[in-house]
C-alpha cells in the first residue's frame, strides 16, 4: 500500500499505509506539493499509524534533505502521528534534524492532538 495525501487549506496530510518503496513517497509528495488547492505556507500532518514501513536512518536523512528543499513553502509546523515505538524514535530523530532548517516537528500518539497543535496559534520558537 502507498503513501496517500489529502489537502485541507494549508494542511497537507500524508498517511503512510503498509510498506512501499522510498521513491514512491517522494513521487506522492511531489504530486501533493503541486496540488492546486494547497495553500502556503504549508503545515504537514504525517500519519504513520497504519504504516508497516521500517525506514533506516539513511532513509530518514533523505526525508530531511527532501523537506529542507521545501522550506521556502513550509510553515514551521510538522506534526507526526504514530503509535509504534520504532516510528516514534525515528520521528524524534527527524524532528531533531529538521530544526536546523527552521522546522519544528512534534511527534504525537493521538491524531486529534496533532491536528489541534497544527491549528493552534501559539508561536513556535526555532533556532
Amino acid at each position: 500500500m502507498p503513501l496517500v495525501f489529502s489537502v485541507n487549506g494549508n494542511i497537507l496530510s500524508l498517511t503512510s499505509i503498509g510498506d512501499y518503496p522510498l521513491e514512491n513517497a517522494f513521487e506522492v509528495m511531489e504530486e501533493a506539493f503541486h496540488h492546486p488547492e494547497l495553500k502556503q505556507p504549508v503545515d504537514i500532518l504525517l500519519d504513520l499509524s497504519p504504516s508497516m514501513e521500517k525506514r533506516s536512518a539513511k532513509e530518514i536523512y533523505r526525508f530531511v534533505d527532501y523537506f529542507s528543499g521545501k522550506k521556502s513553502i513550509l510553515s514551521k509546523r510538522f506534526a507526526i502521528v504514530t503509535d509504534q515505538a520504532l516510528h516514534f524514535g525515528l520521528a524524534r530523530m527527524f524532528g531533531t534534524l529538521v530544526e536546523r532548517f527552521g522546522l519544528h516537528a512534534e511527534v504525537f500518539r493521538n491524531y486529534d492532538e496533532a491536528v489541534h497543535w497544527l491549528n493552534s496559534k501559539n508561536e513556535i520558537q526555532t533556532n
